[in-house]
């Protein structure tokens, strides 16, 4: 695929999402019960990192979702209109089988175009053998493949949070020789996300610089606490801001949430996040999860999303659909918004999200302010 077609197609693509998005998001009353057009997988819970602000490492995932069970729960009707296919772990690239099992999806959700793996990048060689196949297995489906390495400090603060020896060489050392394979396949992208928290509030501009230099795509996040999934609660007193970290972070969050142009809407994520940090705002991002996305994890578990409970398991002899469809979980997801969402500072997939909600982010270019709702517009 050349350059200009590769252009041309994404560009294509991104419209048609758009067109999509426009009705779902600013007319979702018409779609009660339209299928995810998303799934975000936790394709193991093995992790080979010992990050500060997560508790996945500690698990010791016994009895994990055999090939037979992925295929039963892919072949459900549910995950038939799956567009996008988002990979993380545990340290996903430590997943057994993992070719076989990525393989496996794309044949259960054919309609798949995207897929996104996130990855700590400590294990340089196994990854970019995994990633060489991978990437041949999807460019021969038209599928594209973005691979997100974590890098959270340079040298020491890397280390720090991650507790792994030598975490930044072997991160950067990842992240170059993906840049490397990238030059030679159209359908691979390479980004870095990084996490920040109390502890390297003070540096992360060292990351982005470097990042930069290096001219790699990056995206930011805050660091969240949850009783689910990263089970992360009694990390919060310890890598969470502190009074003293206010000034610096909400310095940071304003400069982010200036608009570099008309298609940085990830910039009214971070003006939400402002308002959220500074002035005890609720969120108004919107959240894909409640729109067009689910998740499922290794051990059979179906969510809403990784920030709630699981709402069911499929070795309980219940069907994905008749776990995420059911009038239970359909009433529970229309509160969730306001039970849930509107504390939540994720970011993620809220991009994609604000784009297709235009009239927030029109708003929000227009006043610099998030939008409240039309009722609130003349106050």
């Amino acid at each position: 695929m050349s350059y200009i077609t590769k252009t041309f197609s994404q560009k294509y693509r991104l419209l048609n999402e758009l067109i999509f998005g426009f009705f779902l998001y600013n007319f979702s009353f018409l779609f009660p019960r339209h299928k995810p057009k998303r799934v975000l997988v936790a394709l193991t819970y093995h992790c080979n990192s010992r990050c500060i602000m997560c508790n996945i490492w500690k698990m010791i995932p016994k009895n994990e979702l055999s090939l037979d069970e992925w295929s039963s729960m892919f072949s459900d009707p549910l995950f038939s209109d799956i567009e996008t296919l988002d990979i993380t772990g545990g340290e996903a690239f430590l997943a057994k089988g993992f070719i076989k099992k990525i393989t496996l999806f794309l044949e259960k959700m054919p309609k798949i175009k995207r897929v996104t793996i996130v990855s700590n990048g400590f294990s340089t060689n196994l990854i970019v053998k995994r990633i060489k196949k991978l990437v041949k297995l999807l460019n021969s489906r038209g599928i594209t493949l973005n691979i997100s390495i974590s890098l959270d400090g340079t040298e020491k603060m890397h280390e720090t949070i991650r507790r792994v020896p030598q975490a930044f060489k072997k991160t950067t050392s990842t992240i170059l020789k993906l840049k490397k394979l990238e030059q030679n396949h159209s359908n691979l992208s390479v980004s870095v996300g990084s996490l920040i928290m109390h502890q390297n509030l003070d540096s992360i501009e060292e990351v982005i610089s470097w990042l930069k230099n290096n001219k790699i795509d990056y995206g930011l996040q805050i660091v969240g606490f949850h009783d689910t999934y990263v089970d992360n609660l009694d990390t919060e007193d310890s890598t969470d801001f502190q009074k003293r970290d206010k000034s610096k972070l909400f310095t940071l969050l304003k400069d982010l949430s200036k608009p570099t142009s008309w298609r940085d809407v990830r910039s009214y994520y971070w003006r939400d996040l402002l308002a959220m940090y500074k002035d005890k705002k609720r969120r108004t991002t919107p959240c894909p999860f409640l729109q067009d996305q689910l998740a499922v994890d290794s051990l059979g578990n179906i969510y809403n999303c990784f920030s709630t409970s699981a709402v069911g398991n499929i070795r309980n002899k219940q069907t994905p659909s008749d776990i995420y469809l059911s009038p239970k979980n359909l009433k529970h997801r229309k509160k969730m918004w306001n039970a849930v969402c509107k504390k939540c500072n994720s970011g993620c997939s809220a991009s994609e999200a604000t784009a297709k909600d235009f009239k927030s982010y029109l708003y929000f270019r227009l006043t610099g302010k998030p939008f409240y709702g039309f009722k609130n517009i003349f106050k």
